[in-house]
């Protein structure tokens, strides 16, 4: 594929974890591969000992045991070498706001700082750059779009490479506005949901106005300054009711899309 020539460098990166959330659960697998013109340059994949008990038959995705796990490192035994590998790269991830506040967490645990990087999200390129519909973004789905082998699913090192190969489709189609889709790390965090309900909820009990750091149906990131009215649930989902002073109207706010809330000053 000739468009390899003109991409930067990348680090493809990707962790299995116990579960969803950063602040309790930990990273179990985690591989890191630097590509250049379409070569693997450096490899590093490695389980990782969680500090915790998981399911006696394997993590319901990934299959990882315990006894997979017994001799594994801790993920403070590597963290030099993980923070010396993509400091200052250009990372390359499925979903980069799941990998990346994870890897801020376990870093976090080691008092180590996040290094500078930034990362092109196929994830968040195939939702704002392509048509392949709701529900049909995920590295699966975009793996069976371009007809790309899926065995071995699942494990970080070939999640990692699928994701530069469904990145190098995405290049071949819209070369341009691709490579100009970097996002900056230091804006992917984790929402801690419980301090976000509770802020709402104390404004709307107080009457006061906050300012809410919102990500919309294009993933795109605005800081919007509402006067809270009410939360409700709608076909499911939990939403907030609020008069919005960008909209100069009341406009209703998913609850899972508002990244953090702030005080107006």
């Amino acid at each position: 594929m000739e468009d390899i020539k003109d991409m930067p460098a990348v680090v493809a990166l990707d962790t299995e974890t116990t579960g969803l959330n950063p602040e309790d659960d930990r990273i179990v697998e985690v591989a890191l591969l630097r590509i250049e013109k379409g070569i693997i340059k450096k490899r590093f994949s490695s389980l990782l000992n969680p500090e915790s008990e998981i399911p006696a038959n394997g993590l319901p995705v990934n299959k990882i045991t315990s006894q997979m796990l017994e001799r594994a490192p801790f993920f403070r035994d590597v963290a030099q070498e993980i923070y010396g590998f993509i400091k200052g790269e250009i990372l390359l991830i499925q979903n980069a706001d799941f990998d990346i506040p994870f890897l801020k967490a376990e870093f976090r645990r080691c008092g180590i700082r996040f290094p500078e990087t930034s990362v092109y999200d196929t994830l968040h390129i195939a939702k704002t750059l392509f048509s392949f519909g709701h529900g049909k973004n995920s590295l699966s789905s975009l793996a069976g779009a371009y007809n790309l082998a899926v065995e071995g699913m699942h494990r970080a090192e070939k999640d990692a490479m699928l994701a530069y190969e469904i990145f190098l489709r995405f290049l071949a189609e819209k070369k341009v506005d691709v490579l100009n889709r970097t996002r900056d790390t230091s804006d992917i965090n984790y929402v801690d949901t419980e301090t976000v309900h509770r802020s709402i909820e104390e404004a709307i009990s107080q009457g006061r106005e906050i300012s809410i750091k919102y990500r919309n149906r294009n993933d795109e990131v605005t800081t919007r300054r509402i006067e809270p009215v009410k939360v409700f649930t709608e076909n499911g989902k939990s939403y907030l009711d609020a008069f919005c002073s960008m909209k100069n109207a009341n406009r209703k706010f998913r609850l899972d899309k508002i990244l953090k809330v702030f005080d107006n000053i």
